[in-house]
């Protein structure tokens, strides 16, 4: 994705040419990747997985992987929030795991896990990270 940003200095215009997409503005040093299913990913470990994940389904070891499927947090009848992790993975024998790239687990994130696994009890919650790309 690419932003045009006009500078002005006196009388003359330049016109600058700024990649937004790949750019390292994260705090934590994430560089955003696009991977080879065509999604666009906030890390390049997370890309990478997702790559893994397209492999096992080519080699029929998943049935499917849906990327940031969106779940819904409800407490009482009232939704609280809403949590997207990573890869939501269907395997091969009919059941749902859902997978999340962490690279830095923040505080909010293990709040979102906790409610995730408390109401989505039937679907286990998988934490990957680097050492599972190898």
């Amino acid at each position: 994705m690419l932003n045009q940003i006009l500078i002005t200095k006196g009388a003359r215009m330049k016109r600058f040419t700024k990649r937004t997409w790949g750019k390292t503005n994260n705090k934590y040093g994430a560089k955003s990747t696009r991977c080879e299913s065509d999604h666009y990913h906030p890390s390049m470990g997370e890309a990478a997985y997702c790559n893994k994940l397209l492999l096992m389904k080519k080699g029929k070891a998943i049935k499917e992987y849906e990327y940031e499927k969106r779940y819904a947090l409800e407490v009482n009848g009232k939704t609280i929030g809403h949590h997207k992790p990573d890869f939501t993975v269907h395997n091969t024998d009919g059941s749902i795991s859902v997978h999340e790239f962490k690279g830095v687990m923040t505080r909010d994130w293990m709040l979102r896990k906790k409610l995730f696994e408390a109401i989505y009890t039937d679907i286990p919650y998988r934490v990957v990270g680097n050492k599972d790309l190898i």
